[in-house]
């Protein structure tokens, strides 16, 4: 890994945020998932458009953070694995009203979410240690 990128205050700043809210994201369908039928429709569907909006932050985000480390091809192959979850956001909003498929399709993302999310992490944190 190549360290010498050094990140200006406002870059690490942004990256600790990030970080952050892959773990929000993260608790988020850890909580929904599982009880997402037994949920009054009102407390469920706000909590998954929540996840949505929030997925769609990390999108934009991922574009500042590729400009910011354009020459790691660590942290360019896992922000790219987002492609994935931008799939299950589709899928989601393509069975709006279906809570059976909904529920389908979160216990799928749950997995894969957690699995990139540690692997961003893992490319991320040697910058916000050094």
């Amino acid at each position: 890994m190549n360290f010498e990128l050094l990140l200006e205050e406002k870059q690490h700043v942004f990256i600790n945020q990030y970080i952050g809210m892959l773990s929000t994201i993260q608790e988020a369908l850890v909580y929904l998932e599982p009880c997402f039928n037994d949920l009054a429709k009102a407390e469920a569907d706000f909590i998954l458009s929540e996840i949505l909006l929030s997925l769609e932050q990390i999108a934009k985000g991922n574009t500042l953070l590729k400009k910011i480390f354009n020459e790691q091809e660590g942290i360019q192959a896992a922000l790219d694995q987002f492609n994935d979850m931008t799939e299950f956001m589709w899928m989601i909003d393509d069975h709006q009203g279906d809570r059976t498929s909904i529920q389908s399709v979160l216990q799928e993302l749950l997995p894969v979410f957690s699995k990139w999310k540690v692997t961003v992490e893992s490319e991320f944190i040697p910058y916000l240690t050094h």
